[in-house]
């Protein structure tokens, strides 16, 4: 497994990127490292990635790579990938997006006191 010593760089901003919006992220020599948050990230995303390229899948996807993460006093387990973004994009997680399109268009709750009426419609909209 690689160890790649980032101490010298500091992290991406991770605000809004993740769901929690705290995993550690760095971007170098045109690879994307990001460190374990709660213990198992890289580790789900290197499986994940592995089982995706035994597939027959035919849509991209990110393949990453196990690896530590040496940052200051720190060796953290992650993962690596290649850098895949395009000039001038930025990552975006699926809950910002999520997050955008409700914003956008708000959804009810369910409420027993009046029933599921307006969900029970089917429609082009999410009410």
């Amino acid at each position: 497994m690689e160890m790649i010593d980032l101490s010298r760089l500091e992290p991406q901003e991770t605000l809004n990127h993740t769901s929690k919006g705290n995993q550690l992220k760095w971007k170098c020599y045109g690879y994307w490292y990001k460190a374990d948050h709660m213990g198992y990230e890289g580790l789900a995303e290197t499986i994940v990635s592995a089982l995706l390229g035994k597939s027959t899948v035919k849509y991209p996807f990110v393949a990453y790579e196990y690896s530590q993460i040496k940052y200051k006093d720190r060796v953290y387990s992650g993962c690596k990938s290649a850098d895949f973004l395009a000039d001038g994009y930025d990552l975006n997680s699926v809950g910002k997006a999520v997050s955008e399109i409700y914003r956008r268009e708000p959804c009810s709750r369910y409420s027993a006191s009046r029933g599921n009426q307006e969900s029970d419609k089917i429609s082009g909209k999410l009410r």
